[in-house]
Parts: C-alpha cells; sequence; structure tokens
C-alpha cells in the first residue's frame, strides 16, 4: 500500500453534540440525557511462557467498560426515578411488588433494555449506530440542591446514570440510508 492509498477519505471531524440515544425502557431521561460517556474496549493479553520470557498474545475475553448518562432532572423527577424504580426493582426491593412492577411494565420486556446511540454526520444524517444489548443501570448519581445560587444563573439539576451489558456492535448507517434516497 503506498502513502497515496491510506488518505482519509474525508477531512470532517465528528461534532459531539450531533447523537441522539433511545432507551425504551427510560424514555424521559433519554430525552433530556446531555453527555454520553461512550465506553472502551480491551483485550488484555495472554501470556505465553517459553524458557526465557513470557510471551503475550491476543486475550480471549473482551472487556467492556460501562456507559454513562448525565441528564437534566425534570421538574416532576420522571427521569431520575425511571432510572430509579429500574435499578431499586432489580436489587433488593422492600416488597415482591416493586420487582413485578418492574417486569410486568408493557414496553420492558424484563429487566435489561438495549440502549441505542445514533451518531450524525455534519449535516445530522445517521452515520454510526453503537447498539449495546442486555443493558441494565448500576448505579445513578446524587444532586446537589443549592440556595446559595444567584437567582439571574440558575444551573438546573443533573444526575449521572451507568449503565452495563453484554456487548455492543457499531455499524455505519449513512450507506444504507444514501442507497435508500437515490
Amino acid at each position: 500500500m503506498s502513502i497515496q492509498e491510506s488518505q482519509p477519505t474525508t477531512e470532517n471531524l465528528f461534532n459531539p453534540t450531533n447523537h441522539r440515544v433511545l432507551i425504551l425502557k427510560s424514555p424521559n431521561m433519554t430525552w433530556f440525557t446531555q453527555k454520553v460517556s461512550m465506553p472502551g474496549i480491551t483485550n488484555p493479553p495472554v501470556n505465553t511462557a517459553d524458557m526465557f520470557a513470557n510471551i503475550p498474545r491476543g486475550g480471549d475475553k473482551v472487556k467492556f467498560d460501562p456507559l454513562a448518562f448525565t441528564f437534566k432532572v425534570q421538574d416532576d423527577f420522571s427521569d431520575y426515578l425511571e432510572i430509579f424504580n429500574w435499578i431499586y426493582g432489580i436489587g433488593f426491593p422492600q416488597e415482591h411488588q416493586q420487582y413485578k412492577t418492574l417486569i410486568e411494565m408493557p414496553s420492558w420486556k424484563g429487566l435489561r433494555s438495549d440502549i441505542s446511540i445514533m451518531l450524525m454526520t455534519q449535516t445530522l444524517v445517521p452515520s454510526i449506530e453503537f447498539t449495546f444489548h442486555d443493558a441494565f443501570p448500576i448505579s445513578l448519581s446524587g444532586f446537589q440542591l443549592d440556595t446559595d445560587a444567584p437567582a439571574t444563573s440558575v444551573k438546573f439539576v443533573s444526575a449521572t446514570a451507568t449503565f452495563v451489558y453484554t456487548t455492543f456492535d457499531v455499524k455505519h448507517v449513512l450507506v444504507a440510508n444514501c442507497a435508500a434516497n437515490t
């Protein structure tokens, strides 16, 4: 391969505000998501011993970092309570009815949910889709109430929800959209 053949196909850089989030089990939090901390992926090496040294080889178990969303808390706390009740219902609820209510919600179909994050081009055309499979929340941050803030610069309450999942896929969707529009 020559240097000329290895040139980038585009010089456009990704704008981090061009994304959409979809979590079926949490439509309110999805709508008010402000930040997404996209997870990393690692494949720790496995060492093979020989007579003189340990030789690293490609690992056999991929590890995914958690996925985190920071969202603005609504006035009625509906987005915060979606995640709170999800975590609470999975964990050690006070009564069996809480768990039963959680799994019987019409849109839920179980305690886990796929999460989709669509990345858009500069012209807001869908380009890349991340799909996180079998996700569920493991933490929900607290938040600060502050009467000392000046009334002219209200900083609205935010919270962060952290999710784990089994795996995730990344696929291009731009090509499919362009082909469909021609």
